[in-house]
């Protein structure tokens, strides 16, 4: 098999860390400056470590460099055009240095924050100095415009922006959807189940089709598609 080309770039002592502390058995090893392959099952069972990989290292710095993008798609085995295209395509990564100090904040502009004056908003935060990035919806249509404040070395700050100028914080928010990340082996079933998977299909089993819906609907949950439509209905 040829070798992975990686560019010339190389990773600080900061990224390196991040990068060890989750791939803790690398499925490459360097010889002579060539990257040997450690065994394609190897290989298979790190590709999962991407995304994580360029979590830890953009909240680690701020961006994701190009060193650390290179270490990170050699110590997994993942071509670089591979972890570049993962990188690129989500818009709460950042692949340039930033331009100013102090965490990053992304005000949405699709359509329902754009019909609620998000550009002025946005227009307001650089004009007080803040570092702001326009992207797209951040699941917030129902409070627009919505603000997500991005600190480099901590947890995101979940900010959204009311129409009255003033902001609502939320710093105790529960993680939900990846709670069993880390805690759950993904090929048992059993490690699943026996951490809580399943139970809420077996609630809406158990009260029936209406109660279900009845239940989504009081709860206010709404899809992200960018309209926020009642789940629900």
């Amino acid at each position: 098999m040829a070798d992975l080309k990686f560019s010339d770039a190389e990773p600080d002592d900061q990224e390196r860390a991040v990068v060890d502390a989750l791939v803790q058995q690398p499925p490459v090893m360097r010889q002579s400056e060539r990257v040997v392959l450690g065994g394609i099952r190897r290989a298979d069972q790190a590709r999962h470590l991407l995304l994580p990989g360029l979590h830890g290292l953009n909240n680690a710095r701020g961006w994701i460099s190009p060193g650390g993008l290179n270490y990170l798609a050699e110590s997994l085995q993942v071509p670089p055009a591979e972890a570049f295209g993962v990188a690129s395509f989500y818009d709460l990564f950042e692949l340039e240095e930033p331009v100013l100090p102090g965490p990053r904040h992304h005000v949405c502009v699709d359509a329902s924050c754009a019909l609620s004056d998000a550009a002025e908003f946005a227009q307001r935060l650089r004009s007080d100095g803040q570092y702001v990035h326009e992207g797209p919806c951040l699941g917030q249509c129902e409070n627009a415009p919505a603000l997500f404040v991005q600190a480099r070395n901590s947890e995101p700050l979940d900010m959204t922006a009311t129409k009255g100028d003033e902001a609502k914080f939320n710093t105790q928010l529960a993680n939900r959807l990846l709670r069993r990340f880390g805690a759950v082996d993904p090929g048992s079933l059993g490690s699943y189940r026996s951490h809580g998977g399943y139970q809420a299909l077996e609630t809406a089993l158990a009260i029936g089709r209406e109660a279900t819906l009845r239940l989504i609907t009081d709860a206010g949950l709404t899809g992200r598609g960018g309209a926020a439509f009642p789940t629900g209905r």
